[in-house]
């Protein structure tokens, strides 16, 4: 469970998203590495790669068909660049985790109004995934529903030819084979949507994340010369070695020195 009071709670639609995938996996509001994630992993990166492979074999046998040749192609671009961004996205895995965990770190850090900055920074990223969610599935759903629609006609039987909305490597027409294929097709379909969006919009979560922190960073710099700005008691929640800098510098005479020590530790979490 993510908590209401940490980062993740902020971005629960893309940690959602990254946890279907098996990127993160959170626990009492901690990432940590589960037997769950591999197998999540798999799932994710075989729909993936199945229906690259797919929709490219596709491609380079009926090249000669216009009407093919050009949905073939529109659906490698979108498949094999998603397959891309996930697989870098996998690599970089256990540092992305410690990004996470660093932006947890400075959630800590904050006071209820430096929070409220960070999210405001944080919440077009929000509807960038809602919009991005909503196209992937209309996109889905209208070529799983026109297929209903739709059949090949054989001249020879004299009836129409049912076919299924995405590429299979078998032909299936008969029930009830063709309807679980259907089915199949539309659950694996909607997770590979899944899973681009997850890997499509960590970019601009971690951008703005970011600069939302500089925000914070900036107003602190501005009040250097308030002794309760920095120090206030959402801050008082910081590591143990921001605590001993407040410490050492409980002489008001020198809050300002103090001040700006902790922004300076603050700087250089955020560059972690």
């Amino acid at each position: 469970m993510v908590s209401d009071n940490s980062f993740a709670s902020v971005i629960r639609v893309n940690i959602a998203l990254l946890r279907l995938s098996g990127v993160v996996s959170y626990e009492n509001g901690s990432i940590h590495q589960s037997s769950l994630q591999n197998i999540l992993i798999t799932i994710a990166y075989g729909c993936l790669f199945a229906y690259a492979g797919l929709y490219t074999y596709e491609f380079v046998l009926h090249t000669v068909y216009l009407d093919t040749w050009m949905e073939s192609f529109a659906m490698i671009l979108s498949l094999v660049g998603g397959q891309a961004r996930f697989t870098i996205l996998l690599l970089f895995r256990s540092r992305f985790q410690r990004l996470l965990a660093t932006c947890e770190e400075l959630w800590t850090m904050l006071n209820a109004t430096e929070k409220k900055h960070v999210r405001d920074y944080v919440k077009p990223t929000r509807h960038l995934t809602y919009y991005y969610l909503f196209s992937c599935a209309f996109t889905i759903f209208f070529y799983a529903l026109a297929n209903l629609f739709m059949g090949q006609y054989d001249d020879a039987l004299n009836a129409t030819i049912r076919t299924l909305p995405y590429i299979c490597p078998v032909e299936v027409h008969r029930s009830p084979y063709y309807e679980v294929m259907y089915i199949a097709q539309l659950c694996s379909m909607i997770h590979v949507g899944l899973t681009c969006a997850g890997a499509d919009t960590v970019g601009p979560v971690l951008i703005l994340t970011i600069c939302g922190h500089f925000k914070v960073l900036n107003t602190r710099i501005l009040h250097l010369n308030d002794p309760n700005r920095v120090r206030s008691k959402g801050s008082c929640s910081v590591s143990m070695k921001s605590l001993e800098i407040m410490r050492e510098r409980n002489d008001t005479k020198n809050h300002v020195k103090s001040n700006f020590e902790a922004c300076v530790y603050y700087h250089q979490t955020m560059f972690e």
